[in-house]
């Protein structure tokens, strides 16, 4: 046998395959039994193919069609004879029942002829590159034949520190690159920058850098996950926002815990009157006039009734058993396990009903053009005076010159923030000094095990996408664009 033919490891093939399917149009012969569209996912999202389709048979499809395709995969009882009747400029992996055990062309020598731009013809098919006894039943062609480049813009030891094991685990299946600067980017040559199949950002803005040439020159790219739940700055990204090809996930899930319980801090804070006493306290005043009610007469509205308000409504339900009011654009559409935690669902068209009957005002907003400094004066003026804003969706959905005027007239009796418009708070702010607003540096969501949690949820999306298996957390990319830019984004389902 010569040379090209001898056994190969799992590897040697898998690199061989990947090349195979490359900007080709793809033809599978078979029927649901023999190839799911499982496998037929697997290669549309990991390949990089340029079409593909499934047909039961040869008499289904049109022969000027069928010359349209150059690979034709075949799990059916057609002979290869008519099959390369049919079309004899083909790449040809037969598994048909005429052939001796499991069958496969050497691809080596079919990728050699592919990038000397040459075609194999009917002679060539059968006397040289129709091999037999080798290891592999068709399943197995389609176990190892996507290897995943992942383009890893992390600027963030921790996450690497979290990154590393696993990826290793995926040991050839799954290869990395890690990116620290646009200088390092520059410096790649064409064939390393267009290669990586998927992005996983930490550092969105230096992912922001690289967007547009990525989405506008790479052929491969078809998915991009951000480990944050924001998605606002790379959604800024034309080229992305408006590429249908390429997928954008998010982080969705991996705070709401920590969020809540941040909420439920400030609740009984604020319902306690901690604040109060520890100014007496600081004065050296021993004071015990205070009347405090208990934390079930109360009554919390969320504006941004999603995945987080949804977690905090349940903390608060099965903790202060306080009563709840969800805010949401779009009511009707609520989960099922929303309906749960909330006394109330009500729209944006009811907001001045939430402002006005609520104790605590919790924004769990994200971004959007929707959302860009709705609470102004005028919303602040509506809550009522004994009532509390929490912030724990973004500063941007505030102005905040207008929260500190309703907290210095005490048109609302105090504040917990753990995000601002520009972070970090600057030193000059008003915010600073109050004594009814508690601050946090927008680390409500950082756990011992955070970095993990959110990694973890890639690293389900990257299994699923390697089987073919639609991706969690897919993020409509138009939600996240910053209105200064003039898009017209649609609201998230909050």
């Amino acid at each position: 046998m010569p040379e090209m033919f001898e056994s190969k490891s799992k590897n040697e093939w898998r690199q061989v395959q990947v090349r195979m399917f490359d900007q080709q149009s793809v033809l599978i012969i078979a029927d649901e039994s023999q190839c799911s569209q499982e496998v037929i996912n697997s290669l549309q999202n990991g390949m990089n193919v340029e079409t593909i389709k499934m047909v039961t048979n040869l008499e289904s499809i049109q022969k000027d069609e069928f010359e349209n395709y150059q690979v034709v995969i075949n799990f059916s009882k057609e002979s290869i004879e008519k099959i390369l009747q049919r079309q004899n400029k083909i790449i040809l992996a037969h598994f048909g029942t005429d052939v001796i055990d499991s069958q496969l062309l050497d691809l080596e020598l079919i990728t050699g002829l592919i990038t000397e731009r040459k075609l194999i013809d009917q002679e060539i098919a059968h006397q040289k590159l129709l091999l037999k006894d080798l290891d592999f039943t068709s399943e197995q062609l389609f176990d190892f034949v996507l290897e995943i480049n992942v383009l890893v813009v992390i600027n963030q030891q921790v996450y690497l520190d979290a990154m590393k094991p696993q990826f290793e685990q995926l040991g050839e299946q799954c290869d990395y690159t890690l990116l620290k600067s646009t200088k390092q980017y520059q410096e790649m040559n064409e064939e390393q920058k267009y290669n990586f199949d998927v992005i996983l950002v930490r550092n969105p803005a230096l992912a922001k850098e690289i967007m547009p040439d990525q989405c506008s020159n790479s052929k491969k790219l078809k998915w991009v996950h951000s480990l944050l739940a924001g998605i606002d700055l790379l959604c800024n990204v034309t080229e992305l926002r408006e590429n249908d090809g390429i997928i954008l996930t998010n982080a969705k899930g991996a705070f709401s815990n920590s969020l809540a319980e941040f909420i439920i801090y400030g609740l009984l804070f604020f319902s306690s009157q901690q604040g109060s006493q520890m100014l007496h306290q600081d004065q050296s005043k021993y004071h015990s006039q205070s009347k405090l009610r208990l934390a079930n007469q109360y009554k919390v509205g969320i504006v941004g009734y999603g995945d987080i308000g949804c977690q905090c409504a349940k903390l608060i339900k099965s903790t202060l058993h306080m009563k709840v009011v969800g805010l949401k654009r779009n009511p009707s559409n609520t989960p099922e396990e929303q309906k749960l935690y909330a006394d109330e669902i009500i729209g944006f068209d009811q907001m001045d009903y939430l402002l006005s009957t609520c104790d605590f005002v919790i924004n769990c907003l994200p971004y959007t053009k929707e959302t860009h400094e709705l609470f102004t004066e005028e919303l602040f003026i509506k809550m009522k005076k004994s009532a509390v804003y929490m912030n724990i969706g973004r500063g941007q959905t505030v102005i905040e010159a207008d929260l500190i005027k309703a907290l210095k007239e005490k048109s609302i009796a105090g504040a917990m923030l753990d995000v601002f418009y520009t972070e970090p708070l600057s030193s000059d702010s008003e915010l600073w000094a109050m004594p009814n607003v508690v601050i946090t540096p927008h680390c409500a969501d950082m756990t011992e095990d955070s970095y993990l949690v959110t990694f973890n949820i890639f690293m389900e999306n990257l299994e699923r996408f390697t089987i073919g298996q639609g991706l969690k957390n897919i993020c409509n990319k138009s939600l996240g664009t910053d209105p200064l830019l003039g898009k017209d984004p649609q609201m998230l389902n909050i």
